[in-house]
């Protein structure tokens, strides 16, 4: 029983740690594409502004959202909705606020292609993961590697 609980705990921490390098990194991507592969050192602090703000937003409702349980990855529909819900709603809180405190220069169209990167990477993880996990036990039970 302590075993199950130990893993449990240690399969949400390293979730929570893989999606704040997808937060981050659709942050740097999108500022990435936005300047055309060369970002201006004047940028970098609406990153951290949009990095205060985004992550611990995003992953609160991904909390909120069931994307940290064990039975998500046997959902079927209900997961894509949720990860669109669940990034939805920590990015568009964490727009507002980071439009109100933000830093002198703000692009918006960072912000709508971080949304979208974020929506794509925490999709793609999850679902990655799905798939792995499939094949895997379908070659144990072929007895193959």
């Amino acid at each position: 029983m302590l075993t199950a609980i130990s893993d449990f705990r240690w399969h949400k921490l390293l979730l929570i740690a893989f999606d704040v390098l997808l937060v981050n990194a659709a942050l740097v991507i999108s500022l990435w594409l936005r300047f055309e592969g060369v970002i201006p050192s004047v940028w970098w602090p609406f990153y951290e502004s949009a990095a205060v703000w985004f992550t611990p937003l995003t992953l609160v409702a991904c909390c909120a959202f069931g994307l940290y349980n064990r039975v998500w990855e046997y959902a079927r529909g209900d997961a894509a909705l949720a990860v669109i819900a669940a990034v939805s709603s920590g990015m568009v809180v964490g727009f507002v606020g980071l439009w109100l405190t933000g830093p002198a220069i703000f692009s918006k169209s960072v912000v709508v292609m971080a949304w979208l990167f974020t929506m794509l990477l925490i999709g793609g993880s999850r679902f990655g993961w799905r798939q792995a996990r499939r094949y895997w036990r379908m070659n144990e039970a072929n007895g193959s590697e």
